[in-house]
């Protein structure tokens, strides 16, 4: 069941209200009205009686339609108002929707008011819907905001021109720029100078297709100080309406090349002493299949580095009649 509609009137005649109250009912609204008619009243109701509509008269004895109109601005700001008074100039009319009515009907003319009434009413839950949204919407960014700055990684975002529109926090600490920095410039400043006329025909053509992709490229970048660094980027992309933007998560590989340079040296010289050693090594899988033999354990077995590699521990016992070792 539909609540009525709450209707605030402050009108200092009777027969006005009844008026009004005559022409909602022939409209086929439903609606509760509470008259006031002073301004100690009207900012009572305003606060106790909740209206969902203003009606307001104009001329009143303690004050004017302007002025009750601030009255409500600033009590009810989301209330709308509507002038339901006598004969007006346009010059009165026009001032009275500068202060905030929004609309107003003449009362010679009544016929016109519940069409008035539910239009108000409509812009009004417009209004609130669309609040209620953009501040959805506002919360939605937030939350994301916080969870990209909590993010180990870099990510940027690139619209179709090829601009910077979001910088987190870790891109900060990865590259050396702040957001106020990056943000509105072309993602060109972290791509070393040899590589911006490979990077603009790609993204060229990423942008042109408004194909969505993901994939994850190795690539050079370069720090706000001028040094390069090594790079693993995922790409991704989002058509929307009329443009398409790009995500990139910048993983900075300095460190993990590194450590995987030094395990090569460090698996590199350990190969190399066990080559060197004058016993004989043979490495062992945790299967039993033989996964090394030095060149010492090779000339003591008499064997190729191709008769046990990959072969099971089994191949090193002599053969029947044959000794280890024997031709």
């Amino acid at each position: 069941m539909v609540s009525p509609i709450r209707i605030l009137n402050l009108e200092d005649r009777p027969e006005d209200s009844e008026l009004a109250q005559r022409e909602l009912r022939r409209g086929g609204l439903s609606f509760d009205l509470a008259r006031v008619d002073t301004g100690l009243d009207f900012a009572q109701a305003l606060e106790n009686f909740r209206p969902d509509v203003i009606l307001c008269d104009y001329s009143l004895p303690e004050l004017t339609g302007l002025e009750a109109l601030a009255m409500a601005r600033e009590k009810a700001p989301h209330v709308p108002v509507i002038i339901f008074t006598g004969t007006v100039s346009e010059e009165t009319a026009v001032a009275c929707l500068k202060a905030g009515a929004v609309d107003y009907v003449l009362k010679d003319k009544p016929i016109r008011l519940p069409a008035a009434v539910e239009t108000a009413l409509k812009n009004r839950r417009e209004k609130e819907e669309k609040t209620r949204a953009e501040e959805a919407l506002r919360e939605s960014e937030s939350r994301y905001r916080t969870l990209v700055d909590s993010a180990p990684d870099a990510i940027v975002t690139v619209d179709s021109g090829g601009h910077i529109r979001l910088w987190n926090a870790a891109a900060e600490d990865v590259f050396g720029y702040s957001a106020l920095e990056l943000v509105g410039t072309p993602l060109l400043r972290i791509i070393p100078e040899r590589f911006h006329q490979e990077h603009a025909r790609h993204f060229e053509a990423r942008a042109a297709t408004r194909q969505p992709f993901r994939r994850t490229v190795a690539v050079t970048a370069l720090r706000s100080d001028g040094l390069e660094f090594p790079a693993e980027v995922s790409l991704s992309s989002a058509p929307g309406q009329g443009d398409v933007s790009f995500t990139a998560v910048v993983r900075d590989l300095t460190e993990r090349l590194s450590a995987q340079k030094a395990l090569e040296e460090l698996s590199r010289q350990h190969e190399l002493l066990l080559n060197s050693a004058g016993e004989g090594i043979v490495g062992l899988d945790p299967d039993g299949t033989i996964s090394f033999a030095n060149p010492a354990a090779l000339s003591l077995l008499r064997r190729d580095a191709s008769d046990l590699l990959g072969k099971a521990l089994h191949a090193l016992v002599a053969a029947p009649g044959r000794g280890v070792g024997r031709p």
